[in-house]
């Protein structure tokens, strides 16, 4: 199971390219904290879309399910908030990227999460 102690760890252990892009050492990325490094998770995915990388995205979307679906409760919390709500102010601010386009990526279970992350503030700015 995926928990608060190994979340991080986990994801640059499963994400090469992502370790490089982040560019820090084992002690640096534990003082950086989870949500720090899951918005950072985050704008890599954006970059690999703007890039056109299919596969690196495919392979990225495919860790965060994965991470959410072997997450606890903290974990899944961070996944729901710390990336895909991060990820969807990132998109809702550059406005050059279509929300719809990280569905096709998404597992069901993560699908659920964004639209209700969609909800939650469509029902705050009404």
């Amino acid at each position: 199971m995926i928990t608060k102690d190994n979340l991080t760890k986990y994801i640059l252990e499963k994400s090469s390219g992502f370790n490089s892009y982040l560019e820090l050492s084992d002690s640096e990325w534990k003082e950086e904290g989870d949500y720090t490094v899951l918005a950072e998770y985050c704008r890599y995915i954006l970059g690999l879309y703007k890039e056109n990388k299919t596969e690196q995205l495919k392979k990225s979307f495919y860790l965060v399910n994965d991470i959410f679906v072997n997450g606890d409760h903290y974990v899944k919390e961070a996944i729901t908030i710390g990336f895909l709500e991060t990820l969807q102010n990132n998109i809702s601010w550059g406005g050059e990227i279509d929300e719809k386009s990280f569905l096709p990526f998404l597992s069901e279970a993560l699908k659920t999460e964004w639209n209700n992350l969609n909800n939650f503030w469509k029902e705050k700015t009404a």
